[in-house]
């Protein structure tokens, strides 16, 4: 009893003292200040100019670092490569009915699949729609047994002429009307068409696009190792079905072209691949080493000029020792926290070092300056203006002190 009443007579414990956010800033501000003095770092270039207490780096966003490329130009992420949507099997037909009303395309309840919609009403029996598919599968044998040819639009056949000449141009037609009436033939039972010494690199790149383009890619070129200049031109293999054997698509570039050994680099404009990258809070080897995983491919084949912050938003140029463009791109559909764009081709990779340096946007944040106490927020807000503007010039003109600050001498107080 003697005891509670001796605990009841107790003060009840202190509440911790309650610390204005602005004067934690201005103390923690002092207690650096003194550890710059103890090391040496006391000098200003422009010491006359007002001075101003700041938050840097209180997000990452407030920190944004641009490369500034040798030629002078400011690094931005400027394109991004475009993702076709993966096409809906058995895309749904609209028709309209007698009452100038389109007919909805009927679902499967048990696949989820969309069927086409033949008629105007919906309400079509089960033995109308197998006499109305086997109508449809009549015209369609009817329409193989039937001599396919190739027509071309003036514009798609005059690219050609241009590239390949009136000759080599027939030719290809012919190959392609082949295959139009031959689906099912093999390749390499078909013939292969060769044109003349093509000696200017864009016109044998733009060969490459012209033939897929307008052909929609049932024909493909490769360009002739043992006859520099010569591109071959033959039918493409059907795509064998998602999971059969022999499913491997055949390396090619981006235009198309099959990739093999340095000519076909070279086709491409190296064997290097330069791309931005795009990142948020994230430190430049973890992107790498995790897009390294994605492509089995060990991180040296990465080149750089810089690393960059990790707290920051931050655009640098990097180059990957033979990768094609679209596996790369195809990795920004699960990324976190960065992305990849801008590819290029070059027959060299990247130096440390190479680059004129970066661009740094901050963002000041919670900024004081001396004597604010007693002004108005206008005044106040005005010798902020003041302070920073002046601050900005001096830097501008004068530059200042390159200490790199207490990072020099490691995070500890001995070291």
């Amino acid at each position: 009893m003697v005891e509670k009443r001796a605990a009841e007579h107790e003060e009840p414990p202190s509440k911790r003292p309650k610390v204005e956010v602005g004067s934690a800033i201005a103390h923690a501000a002092e207690a650096e200040s003194e550890q710059e003095r103890a090391v040496g770092i006391t000098a200003y270039v422009s010491p006359s100019k007002p001075s101003f207490q700041c938050v840097v780096k209180q997000r990452y966003t407030d920190f944004l670092v641009n490369e500034i490329l040798p030629t002078g130009a400011v690094l931005h992420l400027t394109e991004l490569p475009g993702f076709e949507p993966k096409r809906q099997k058995d895309a749904p037909v609209q028709q309209a009915d007698g009452n100038g009303e389109q007919s909805k395309p009927a679902s499967d309840a048990a696949n989820g699949s969309t069927v086409d919609s033949t008629t105007a009403n919906d309400s079509t029996s089960a033995p109308e729609q197998d006499q109305a598919q086997a109508v449809s599968d009549q015209q369609e044998g009817t329409a193989e047994q039937q001599p396919v040819t190739a027509e071309l639009s003036p514009d798609d056949r005059q690219a050609l002429v241009d590239i390949f000449g009136d000759e080599v141009t027939d030719r290809i037609v012919g190959l392609y009307s082949s295959v139009l009436r031959n689906p099912h033939k093999r390749p390499r039972d078909l013939p292969t068409i060769r044109s003349g010494v093509i000696s200017e690199k864009s016109q044998r790149t733009a060969a490459h696009v012209a033939i897929r383009r307008v052909f929609a890619s049932k024909l493909q070129t490769e360009t002739m190792q043992d006859e520099a200049g010569v591109i071959a031109v033959k039918a493409a293999p059907g795509k064998p079905a998602k999971g059969a054997r022999g499913d491997k698509s055949t390396p090619r570039d981006v235009d198309g072209a099959l990739v093999k050994g340095k000519l076909g680099w070279s086709e491409l404009g190296g064997e290097y691949l330069h791309f931005t990258l795009y990142k948020e809070n994230k430190d430049t080897m973890e992107v790498l080493y995790f897009i390294a995983s994605q492509l089995k491919i060990p991180v040296k084949n990465f080149q750089f000029a810089g690393t960059k912050d990790r707290r920051g938003v931050t655009v640098q140029r990097v180059a990957v020792f033979r990768i094609r463009a679209e596996r790369l791109a195809g990795l920004n559909r699960s990324a976190k926290g960065w992305i990849v764009g801008g590819f290029e081709h070059k027959p060299h990779g990247l130096d440390l070092g190479e680059l004129l340096g970066n661009e740094f946007t901050l963002t000041l944040r919670d900024v004081h300056v001396e004597g604010e106490a007693d002004l108005t927020h206008e005044k106040r807000l005005e010798q902020v203006k003041a302070a920073v503007t002046q601050a900005g010039q001096a830097f501008r003109e004068k530059g200042y002190l390159n200490y790199y600050g207490l990072q020099r001498f490691g995070t500890f107080s001995t070291g």
